[in-house]
């Protein structure tokens, strides 16, 4: 007798997947390679975060007051949802700084902030970490703090003669505001009751430490006799500063 043999051709190709399909009576089996690229998945998208303001430095500030909002600029430019589970401060300087947020979740191209303020408690340099937790790969994000707490700002005033002047007349002094404290002064407003009026001249700006300022005090008698006035400066300074103004009018 001839012997015949059946000839096994494989049919469609592909490395992904392995159909097993076997010859249900006596004769030999059959292996089918099926092509199944519907199954493959393309990957997740994966959220990204920056934080583009860098480094923030506070610069000097007076003990027990705090400084100007600084903003910390939150990004994802990652295909995911970025998600910010907290927000804290970390590093030995971190009691002398607050912050807060309104980073929950940023979706996509957006951006969300962090806003920064340092209130120092004792002098000298402080430091710290903005740490921003996120499901970002690669853990926290830190964006380093730094400040220098200084001892609170004073100030010194210079008193004007204003001698007798006509009633319905005018004369106007020049009052020197000294700055004698360690950090910048900042006056806000000046308090002159009638006859006397005031123009905040060059202290309409922040004076340096140790620099001066200057601003003009008119007094405008509307009848006779002495007037005595306390005029008082609104600022920064710790010590209040305030004078006596004294006019006669004629």
């Amino acid at each position: 007798p001839v012997a015949r043999h059946r000839v096994l051709q494989p049919q469609r190709v592909d490395h992904r997947h392995l159909n097993h399909a076997a010859d249900l009576g006596d004769g030999p089996q059959a292996l089918e390679l099926v092509d199944r690229r519907d199954d493959v998945f393309p990957p997740p998208a994966l959220p990204a975060i920056a934080a583009t303001s860098g480094p923030l430095v506070f610069g000097i500030q007076a003990l027990t007051t705090a400084s100007p909002t600084r903003l910390i600029t939150v990004s994802n430019p990652g295909a995911g949802n970025l998600v910010v589970s907290s927000v804290t401060l970390g590093g030995s300087g971190a009691g002398s700084f607050t912050v807060s947020t309104t980073c929950a979740t940023v979706t996509p191209l957006n951006t969300c902030q962090v806003l920064v303020s340092f209130k120092p408690g004792t002098t000298g340099g402080q430091s710290a970490n903005v740490v921003i937790n996120s499901n970002a790969p690669g853990g926290a994000t830190n964006v380093p703090v730094s400040g220098n707490g200084v001892t609170p700002t004073t100030a010194s005033l210079s008193r004007p003669f204003f001698g007798r002047v006509l009633r319905g007349r005018q004369s106007a002094r020049t009052i020197v505001v000294r700055n004698t404290g360690r950090a910048p002064l900042i006056i806000t407003g000046v308090d002159a009751p009638a006859p006397f009026s005031v123009s905040l001249g060059t202290c309409a700006t922040p004076v340096s430490r140790g620099r001066t300022c200057r601003m003009r005090v008119t007094f405008s008698p509307t009848s006779p006799g002495l007037m005595l006035r306390t005029l008082s400066i609104i600022s920064n300074a710790t010590n209040n500063p305030s004078l006596v103004l004294t006019g006669t009018g004629r």
